[in-house]
């Protein structure tokens, strides 16, 4: 039996104490442990209850004082030759010099672990240093280190018969290669994973695996796919009793919903998300949640939903003491008063945002701040000092080899010489973002496909439709490998147009085709009338009457179910147009009466001027003069009334 003040007792106690919370009493035991340790003059008594209060310590990442207590403990293992101890010591040892960011001494001690355990044949000590060994390496992206320290742990685990530990490292290797972008060879892993946790019965590390194959489909553009895993791994979650799990699943289903455009379902999931942490008391992911939700808000135009929603994320973020996730809401508090053009507030927060990196020495997010207050100097036509603040954001991300935010400034500063009229200067620049794209942005389609279609806009403005068009059919197809339907459609329509304006009216027609297969699982109604009216426009080109009439009657029938008066308005134009075209007077003149009554109702005065106008052409054009000039003073009146001068002349 234990004698009760012996350090084995003590040792065992604070062990009970540890399990039942009572952290206070479980420290003075560890330190009775030690005095009793010490009295009893056995050196290696007292490196063993050093080692258990050190391993102690590091749990409740108190780690200064835990390497106190391990240095100690080393240091007496080497001095008396105690190899089985010196490696234990030095495996926590350099885990806690990583943790503290001191790598190479960290690497120096866990290589002299692993020599000792494989030195004593300790297998099982030998394992779980490498496994510290492998977390450094990945921290360092070493990736090829790492992977040989999961590997050589396989197949001890294979070896041992422990199903177990073995699912779990080829579960790390798997997310070692889908960081690496081998994504076949990452399912192939976290398949086996998967199938050994089922076997076992283990309903989270199953969940925990099928998130991870999801995000290996995400990564590779598969977003239904990715969807599938996700919702499976989410009922795996529910069967484990998983809370946490399930607040980070529905957090990364919103996610690829708000991507998509799916806002409603994505804000639903975001307030799902926020409440299940809320539950779990954690203030900081519930904000996450909460300035998601804004993001969205933002993304589908309710800025003023958006300021209200991100005030609330900032009061949680306070409440959680996280300056950092403050400061990255305050910079996107500050974009949306910058598009309400409320800019001296935008300043104000991007400013403070600023400050709040500069203290915390976050130079990343520093960077994104400084190219927010580049964009602002950039609109105000500050041309030198937006240029001064793009090179100094560009400075910290190439420093930092931040690729995504190199892209982006690239494309702003593109942005600042088009508008200075430098055009030379803006193709340099967007090509150099999209080499930059091509050789370090491969697995991330979506910035390829942006980037292109940026590029393609500019040019099209220009007038340069044939420079476009190679531009827009690589944003076509990066768009397509990331699954991301609302802007795939986007270029669809972009590219159609510039077809159309190259005079290459059968490829225009084909390309609204592909948008309409597009938009079909959508069921965006009236994105479908938009199409529908951009086909009539080509088929009346192309001289194709009764097809352009049926395309706008098609048109007409989808802003009708949808709810969009002014797409409607706008289809009654253009078959006001066609008809006044065939010389069909009368039912030229019904079409643009009911765009007229449309638009009034919209109290859209410029759309009902317009329409005013081309019902005056008609009518003066089959001789009614009186009528065309009733038309034309009553398009005045409209155009005055929207405050528009030139219409009026």
């Amino acid at each position: 039996m234990f004698d009760e003040s012996s350090p084995e007792r003590l040792l065992e106690e604070a062990s009970q104490a540890t399990e039942a919370g009572e952290l206070d009493r479980a420290r003075k035991l560890f330190n009775q442990a030690l005095r009793s340790a010490e009295e009893a003059h056995d050196p290696e008594l007292l490196r063993e209850v050093e080692l258990s209060y050190a391993n102690w310590l590091a749990d409740q990442e108190d780690t200064v004082e835990a390497c106190r207590y391990v240095r100690r403990a080393y240091s007496s293992a080497q001095e008396w030759q105690d190899q089985p101890m010196q490696a234990r010591a030095a495996s926590l040892y350099g885990w806690l010099e990583h943790v503290q960011e001191h790598e190479a001494r960290a690497l120096d001690l866990l290589d002299e672990a692993r020599s000792l355990f494989t030195s004593i044949g300790d297998s099982s000590g030998l394992a779980g240093v490498l496994s510290n060994l492998a977390l450094v390496y990945s921290d360092l992206e070493r990736t090829d280190e790492a992977l040989a320290c999961y590997r050589e742990m396989a197949e001890h685990f294979e070896s041992q018969g422990d199903a177990d530990s073995l699912a779990r490292t080829t579960a790390n290797i798997s997310g070692l290669l889908r960081a690496e972008g081998d994504f076949d060879a990452a399912l192939a892993g976290f398949e086996d994973a998967l199938e050994a946790f089922e076997l076992l019965e283990q309903s989270s590390d199953v969940a925990i695996t099928l998130g991870n194959m999801a995000g290996v489909y995400r990564a590779r553009g598969e977003v239904e796919t990715a969807l599938d895993y996700y919702d499976r791994a989410l009922k795996r979650f529910e069967e484990a009793d998983d809370v946490l799990g399930q607040a980070y699943t529905v957090g990364n289903i919103a996610d690829i919903k708000r991507a998509q455009g799916r806002y409603e379902e994505a804000l639903k999931d975001y307030g799902e998300v926020r409440r299940r942490f809320e539950e779990l008391e954690q203030p900081s992911n519930a904000a996450v949640a909460t300035a998601k939700s804004a993001d969205t808000l933002h993304a589908r135009g309710d800025d003023a939903d958006a300021l209200q929603r991100y005030e609330e994320a900032l009061k949680l973020f306070e409440e959680a003491n996280d300056l950092t996730s403050k400061a990255v809401v305050m910079s996107s508090v500050g974009n949306v008063l910058r598009t309400l053009g409320r800019e001296e507030e935008a300043v104000q927060h991007f400013e403070e945002a600023r400050e709040i990196f500069t203290l915390l020495g976050d130079e990343s997010n520093l960077g994104v701040v400084i190219g927010n207050l580049a964009n602002l100097a950039r609109d105000h036509g500050e041309v030198d000092e937006a240029r001064r603040l793009y090179e100094e954001a560009r400075e910290i991300f190439g420093r930092f080899q931040d690729t995504l935010n190199q892209v982006l400034t690239l494309r702003n500063i593109a942005e600042m010489y088009e508008r200075a009229g430098e055009h030379d200067e803006a193709d340099t620049t967007f090509n150099e973002a999209l080499l930059l794209c091509e050789t370090k942005l491969r697995d991330e389609p979506r910035i390829l496909g942006e980037t292109s279609f940026l590029f393609a806009e500019m040019l099209n403005q220009r007038g340069e439709s044939v420079r476009a068009l190679p531009h827009l059919h690589a944003a076509r197809k990066h768009y397509k490998a990331s699954d991301d339907g609302l802007a795939l459609l986007e270029v669809l329509m972009t590219l159609g147009h510039t077809y159309q304006n190259a005079e290459q009216l059968d490829r225009a027609l084909q390309t609204f085709e592909e948008a309409l297969g597009v938009i079909e699982p959508l069921q965006l109604l009236a994105e479908e009338g938009v199409i529908y009216n951009a086909m009539a426009l080509v088929h009346r080109e192309r001289g194709e009457t009764d097809e352009a009439r049926r395309r706008i009657e098609q048109a007409i029938e989808a802003f009708e179910k949808s709810g969009d008066e002014a797409g409607h308005a706008q289809a009654l134009i253009n078959l006001g147009a066609l008809q006044h075209a065939l010389e069909n007077w009368e039912e030229s003149q019904t079409a643009f009466t009911r765009a007229i009554e449309i638009s009034r109702s919209l109290k859209d005065h410029f759309a009902e001027g317009r329409t005013w106008v081309a019902l005056a052409s008609m009518q003066r054009e089959r001789g009614a003069v009186d009528e065309a000039a009733d038309a034309l003073e009553s398009a005045r009146d409209a155009f005055a009334a929207n405050g528009d001068t030139f219409g009026e002349v």
